[in-house]
């Protein structure tokens, strides 16, 4: 592995243990909180989907951990009172009773699914499944970010 590689990952790691530490100590956050976690973990995602491209071995497998671990945290990152502020997110998240909408729980199911998916491709150590997994979970973001998010 060279030098850039391994910088980057370990920035990578540095970072999501970062991220991953607890905020505060309750079952969810609220508000500007929320949001700001929640950006947190979307910049964390983005970071390391572009440091897994093409990884492998060990290095696949913690980036999809990663992945696992933030999609975990994500599920509590949407309450009602988070609509509106320092956020992209779209209305559309929301029912008007501020329960999360069916297409938006669809969109982030099929997300976490995906990143499941990518950390047992990358613990198979299957290079072609890790990258059809990839793609799926590039293309699961996507969607949802299209549909969910502001520009």
């Amino acid at each position: 592995m060279n030098l850039k590689r391994m910088t980057t990952f370990a920035v990578l790691g540095v970072v999501a243990a970062g991220l991953t530490a607890p905020v505060i100590a309750q079952d969810m956050l609220m508000g500007a909180d929320a949001i700001e976690r929640r950006q947190e973990l979307m910049k964390s995602n983005g970071m390391t989907l572009r440091g897994a491209r093409g990884a492998s071995g060990d290095e696949a497998i913690a980036a999809a951990e990663t992945l696992v671990s933030n999609f975990a945290e994500l599920g509590d990152l949407w309450p009602a009172d988070s609509m509106e502020g320092d956020t992209k997110a779209r209305p559309e998240i929301w029912n008007e009773d501020g329960s999360l909408s069916e297409g938006f729980l669809t969109a982030y199911n099929n997300a976490s699914s995906a990143a499941d998916a990518l950390l047992a491709a990358a613990q198979s150590g299957d290079a072609e499944a890790f990258g059809a997994a990839f793609g799926a979970m590039g293309g699961s973001c996507g969607a949802c970010h299209q549909s969910y998010q502001f520009d």
